[in-house]
């Protein structure tokens, strides 16, 4: 029995009280000052679908920064808020051919194994400036703290109750932001590699995964049946969850 004000998953329900739809009070022309001044030259890039799905989601996927896909110079990279003309995990193929990559083909079995559709879910950057690489970000501490004054400020629009991190970085910075507690690492049928789960008072679940890029956890027959389960188990578990 789903509880009232639940936003039910899947089968777990998760107590955030149904929302007056209000929008972000920290925009694209927010990033742009904070990117400008903080010395970012990489571009920047938010959101992967429509704004108005962040206001409509079940689940955010959550990647650290934008990576450098193509390109070695800054002028080959531009910026962007969001994306109106729908998700690209499933609007677009990242490989450009007929087949997908490995990283979006490991990402479109997450949303299979959950049932969600391309208006059910939407993807966001932690910190949305790009760099060379996360060690090469500009001014680290300053734009952790824009990051984290940004989410704070998602949390207040967005009724998803489940935020899906591509890789540990992100969740650890994440449930910084958020305020949620590591309860749980569940096995991943790949090495000592764990996924985590984080729970904060608000009723937010973060599931932290290995990187999908590094670590092919599904789509590899019998041996993703532990992955699959942990990755069901963390996104299904009642909340609060505490572990043994």
């Amino acid at each position: 029995m789903v509880p009232a004000g639940a936003v039910p998953l899947n089968g777990f329900n998760v107590g955030i009280e149904r929302m007056n739809i209000q929008k972000l009070s920290i925009g694209p022309n927010e990033i742009q000052s904070a990117y400008d001044a903080l010395g970012h030259e990489w571009g920047w890039s938010f959101l992967s679908g429509p704004e108005t799905q962040l206001y409509e989601a079940k689940t955010v996927i959550v990647g650290l920064n934008p990576a450098r896909a193509h390109g070695d110079n800054p002028s080959d990279y531009g910026t962007h808020w969001d994306v109106p003309e729908g998700n690209i995990y499933f609007s677009k193929n990242w490989g450009g051919g007929e087949e997908y990559t490995a990283l979006q083909s490991q990402l479109l079995r997450w949303f299979e194994l959950l049932h969600l559709g391309p208006k059910q879910t939407i993807g966001a950057n932690f910190v949305p400036f790009r760099s060379r690489s996360w060690a090469k970000l500009a001014r680290p501490k300053e734009s952790i703290q824009f990051a984290e004054r940004l989410w704070q400020d998602v949390i207040k629009v967005t009724p998803a109750p489940l935020f899906i991190t591509m890789g540990k970085d992100a969740g650890w910075y994440l449930a910084q932001a958020l305020s949620n507690k590591l309860v749980a690492r569940l096995p991943s049928g790949w090495g000592k590699q764990t996924i985590d789960v984080y729970d904060g008072t608000s009723g937010r679940r973060i599931v932290a995964m290995p990187h999908p890029s590094r670590f092919k956890l599904f789509n590899r027959g019998e041996a993703s049946l532990t992955a699959e389960a942990s990755f069901l188990a963390a996104c299904d578990m009642e909340l609060p969850f505490t572990a043994n």
